[in-house]
């Protein structure tokens, strides 16, 4: 199981309940077996992390340092599968022909929304634009987190070309909403297309990955850090069997827990009116922005952090 770093603390603390070290500290990454690879929840976590390890750099004095290798979770896999076809390590053959973009994505579920009939279908009264994406969502979590809908077919998460109808035991299915049967009805189809080009939506493309990184494709680093999850020690499905086949392949995996374990100071200030709240926000704002004025710069001109 993976280890569990905390920052910005600096001591190693328990184990979680699920037998995951906990190290503490940033810095501790050094210590590790080699340079670490930091796959992030979020893009913006990504950034985040860089910005403040070029601050601590530069506030120990030095001009130059190797950028901390910041990703989050499918830009990594797409990365280590891509290098991996282009070796010839992994055949092409058994890729999916296009992993498909957020932008692909909707416009697919647009096309299938359009084709699956019904008001939704109906050109200028629902936004089809939103159900798309609505639909991506409910899609995405159902298959990362393996939910059997109502009114599926039996096994993982089926449905044909029409969606549904059927229960969890394959039998007729009278519980399932309205909405469910649409979505499942749309799902269906979207399905369809995708398999008759070879497409496949970004998270199958990211079970497809981890499935690959499994069989062996792909150069690994030494170490994996996850970052940004919100409960300890539980990764969600994914995230949680990427570490799992990472360990198996002899990488090192931590999970770097950006929390303080000390709650942060809570004050109460009672003021007589709303223009005394807005006097002390804005003088907060102006403390705040004094206080990152003060701090010194995330990189120089010689760093090798990229900007």
């Amino acid at each position: 199981m993976p280890e569990i770093i905390h920052w910005p603390e600096s001591q190693r603390g328990p184990t979680s309940q699920n037998g995951l070290e906990r190290l503490n500290g940033l810095d501790c990454l050094a210590g590790l077996d080699g340079p670490a690879v930091l796959l992030c929840a979020t893009h913006r976590l990504t950034r985040q992390l860089r910005l403040a390890h070029g601050r601590a750099q530069a506030a120990a004095g030095r001009v130059r340092w190797a950028a901390l290798d910041t990703v989050t979770v499918a830009r990594w896999c797409a990365s280590v599968l891509d290098q991996a076809l282009l070796s010839g390590e992994l055949p092409a053959e058994l890729a999916p022909r296009l992993l498909l973009s957020a932008t692909q994505e909707r416009l697919l579920w647009e096309a299938a929304i359009a084709a699956g009939g019904g008001p939704a279908g109906e050109a200028g009264f629902y936004d089809r634009r939103g159900l798309a994406e609505a639909a991506m969502e409910a899609n995405a979590l159902a298959e990362a987190w393996k939910l059997r809908l109502p009114g599926s077919a039996g096994g993982k998460n089926g449905g044909g070309a029409g969606g549904g109808g059927e229960g969890l035991d394959g039998g007729p299915d009278e519980g399932a909403s309205e909405e469910t049967r649409h979505f499942l009805g749309w799902r269906g189809v979207f399905r369809q297309q995708c398999d008759e080009r070879g497409w496949i939506e970004p998270v199958r493309g990211l079970d497809w990955q981890i499935d690959a990184i499994a069989r062996g494709a792909g150069r690994l680093p030494a170490v994996v850090a996850f970052v940004g999850y919100v409960a300890p020690g539980r990764l969600p499905p994914q995230e949680a069997r990427l570490a799992s086949v990472l360990a198996g392949r002899g990488v090192r995996v931590v999970e770097l827990r950006l929390e303080r374990d000390e709650a942060a100071p809570v004050e109460v200030l009672a003021l007589p009116d709303r223009v005394a709240e807005c006097r002390a926000a804005v003088a907060w704002a102006a403390r705040q922005i004094a206080a990152a004025s003060a701090l010194p710069p995330t990189s120089s001109p010689s760093s090798l952090s990229p900007s």
